[in-house]
Protein backbone atom coordinates (compact mmCIF):
# COMPACT_ATOMS: atom_id res chain seq x y z
CA UNK A 1 0.00 0.00 0.00
CA UNK A 2 3.14 2.30 0.72
CA UNK A 3 4.33 1.87 -2.66
CA UNK A 4 1.15 3.00 -4.23
CA UNK A 5 0.73 5.91 -1.99
CA UNK A 6 4.83 6.62 -2.93
CA UNK A 7 3.60 6.34 -6.52
CA UNK A 8 0.73 8.67 -6.46
CA UNK A 9 2.24 11.35 -4.05
CA UNK A 10 5.92 10.36 -3.09
CA UNK A 11 7.33 14.12 -2.37
CA UNK A 12 6.66 14.04 0.92
CA UNK A 13 7.13 10.09 1.52
CA UNK A 14 10.50 10.49 0.00
CA UNK A 15 11.84 13.80 0.58
CA UNK A 16 10.98 14.47 4.02
CA UNK A 17 12.83 12.93 7.04
CA UNK A 18 11.73 13.48 10.47
CA UNK A 19 14.55 13.53 13.35
CA UNK A 20 13.91 9.94 14.25
CA UNK A 21 13.75 8.47 18.07
CA UNK A 22 16.81 11.18 19.71
CA UNK A 23 18.64 10.43 22.80
CA UNK A 24 17.56 12.71 26.59
CA UNK A 25 18.97 15.07 26.49
CA UNK A 26 18.99 16.44 22.63
CA UNK A 27 22.43 16.65 20.85
CA UNK A 28 22.88 20.06 19.62
CA UNK A 29 21.04 21.38 16.32
CA UNK A 30 23.52 20.35 13.85
CA UNK A 31 23.84 17.17 14.78
CA UNK A 32 20.17 16.53 14.37
CA UNK A 33 19.85 15.23 10.55
CA UNK A 34 16.15 16.01 9.26
CA UNK A 35 13.96 18.33 7.15
CA UNK A 36 13.41 21.79 8.18
CA UNK A 37 12.04 22.94 4.84
CA UNK A 38 8.25 22.47 4.03
CA UNK A 39 8.85 22.83 0.63
CA UNK A 40 7.87 19.21 -0.60
CA UNK A 41 4.58 19.06 1.87
CA UNK A 42 3.30 22.20 0.08
CA UNK A 43 4.10 20.95 -3.53
CA UNK A 44 1.82 17.52 -1.99
CA UNK A 45 -0.85 20.57 -1.01
CA UNK A 46 -1.25 21.72 -4.37
CA UNK A 47 -1.34 18.82 -6.49
CA UNK A 48 -4.17 17.67 -4.12
CA UNK A 49 -5.78 20.64 -4.16
CA UNK A 50 -5.33 21.00 -8.30
CA UNK A 51 -6.94 16.96 -8.29
CA UNK A 52 -10.18 18.20 -6.01
CA UNK A 53 -10.47 21.25 -8.36
CA UNK A 54 -10.06 19.14 -11.58
CA UNK A 55 -12.80 16.43 -9.68
CA UNK A 56 -14.87 19.48 -9.35
CA UNK A 57 -14.66 21.60 -12.25
CA UNK A 58 -15.00 18.76 -14.51
CA UNK A 59 -18.39 17.64 -12.79
CA UNK A 60 -19.56 21.50 -12.94
CA UNK A 61 -18.73 21.59 -17.05
CA UNK A 62 -20.30 17.94 -17.42
CA UNK A 63 -23.82 18.95 -15.75
CA UNK A 64 -23.46 22.51 -17.03
CA UNK A 65 -23.06 22.14 -21.13
CA UNK A 66 -25.62 22.10 -23.11
CA UNK A 67 -23.76 18.92 -25.08
CA UNK A 68 -23.39 17.31 -21.88
CA UNK A 69 -19.26 16.65 -22.59
CA UNK A 70 -17.32 15.35 -21.09
CA UNK A 71 -19.57 12.58 -21.27
CA UNK A 72 -19.86 10.25 -18.61
CA UNK A 73 -16.45 12.38 -15.88
CA UNK A 74 -18.66 11.93 -12.90
CA UNK A 75 -18.59 8.00 -13.24
CA UNK A 76 -15.33 7.20 -14.55
CA UNK A 77 -13.20 10.24 -13.85
CA UNK A 78 -14.56 12.25 -10.50
CA UNK A 79 -13.60 9.78 -7.88
CA UNK A 80 -10.48 8.35 -9.16
CA UNK A 81 -9.10 12.49 -8.91
CA UNK A 82 -10.95 12.57 -5.35
CA UNK A 83 -8.73 9.85 -4.14
CA UNK A 84 -5.47 11.28 -6.17
CA UNK A 85 -6.52 14.27 -4.18
CA UNK A 86 -6.77 12.70 -0.70
CA UNK A 87 -3.28 10.75 -1.11
CA UNK A 88 -1.81 13.95 -2.05
CA UNK A 89 -3.43 15.86 1.23
CA UNK A 90 -2.34 12.85 3.74
CA UNK A 91 1.39 12.92 2.02
CA UNK A 92 1.11 16.72 2.66
CA UNK A 93 0.27 16.07 6.68
CA UNK A 94 2.49 13.31 6.49
CA UNK A 95 5.16 15.67 5.49
CA UNK A 96 4.62 18.97 7.26
CA UNK A 97 4.36 16.43 10.58
CA UNK A 98 8.07 15.42 10.22
CA UNK A 99 8.82 19.25 9.24
CA UNK A 100 7.63 20.37 12.51
CA UNK A 101 8.95 17.25 14.46
CA UNK A 102 11.95 18.25 13.11
CA UNK A 103 12.18 21.96 13.63
CA UNK A 104 11.09 21.43 17.40
CA UNK A 105 13.89 18.74 18.07
CA UNK A 106 16.50 21.56 16.79
CA UNK A 107 14.66 24.53 18.60
CA UNK A 108 15.13 22.30 22.01
CA UNK A 109 18.20 21.10 21.44
CA UNK A 110 21.23 23.07 23.42
CA UNK A 111 23.40 25.64 21.86
CA UNK A 112 26.70 24.70 21.51
CA UNK A 113 29.43 25.91 23.86
CA UNK A 114 31.94 28.75 21.54
CA UNK A 115 35.37 28.28 23.17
Amino acid sequence: MRALLVLLAGCSFIGVHGPGALPDPLPPAEQIHCTTDDLLPSVDALGGAAALAAAVGGVIIEHTSASGEPRDFTKYYMTPLIVVGIVYFVAASHGTDKVETCQAAKDRSPIPVQE
